[in-house]
């Protein structure tokens, strides 16, 4: 079957009410199947494409199995004090992706819209896989304490209790080993 080029276009309204395109994507659609280019390593190339969106036409996975209630007073001190900086990933339905928690803090804050990325194009397989693909890794990671002290040294949080134990900043607690550490961002415990 021949290659058709389809054009994905993504338009906002002006001020007076005129669509105009942002962006303007090509696709390649064969057989009624949407097709990644892949890359000669087997990668996927990146995607999504980033707009503004009403917090309103945002929806949380139902079935979102990570817990997060708790860390979202953490995410939004981390707004207040830094900004909102990574945009939230959704789907093309709107259903979020990653991002529940800066969903929640933005709400709490009284955003009425943010950034966001629209992953199009995923089978529901491949955001199954990306929703704990983007939870779990960071457990999967540790801290240099040495390096984490030497951060953490200079660092005002305003008043804000970012959480560290005290041996994640002296050189004795390494050789007491692993110590357990909150994240000010995402409320996850890590070890250091």
């Amino acid at each position: 079957m021949p290659i058709e080029t389809l054009m994905d276009v993504i338009f906002e309204i002006d001020g007076r009410g005129v669509k105009i395109p942002t962006h303007i994507f090509p696709r390649e659609r064969r057989g009624g199947h949407t097709h990644k280019n892949k890359k000669s390593n087997g990668v996927l190339p990146r995607q999504g494409i980033e707009v503004k969106k009403k917090l309103s036409e945002l929806k949380p996975y139902e079935n979102n199995p990570r817990i997060n209630d708790e860390a979202v007073d953490d995410v939004a001190e981390s707004i207040k004090q830094c900004s909102y900086i990574a945009p939230i990933i959704i789907d093309e339905d709107g259903v979020i992706l990653a991002g529940h928690t800066r969903y929640k803090a933005l709400k709490k804050l009284g955003y009425k819209e943010c950034e966001v990325v629209i992953a199009s194009d995923l089978t529901e397989e491949q955001k199954k896989k990306y929703r704990l693909y983007d939870n779990k890794t960071a457990e999967m990671a540790s801290w240099d304490r040495k390096k984490l002290s030497a951060e953490l040294c200079d660092v005002d949080f305003q008043g804000y209790d970012f959480g560290q134990p005290e041996m994640a900043l002296s050189d004795e607690a390494e050789e007491d080993g692993p110590k357990m550490m909150t994240c000010p961002c995402c409320g996850e415990v890590f070890e250091v």
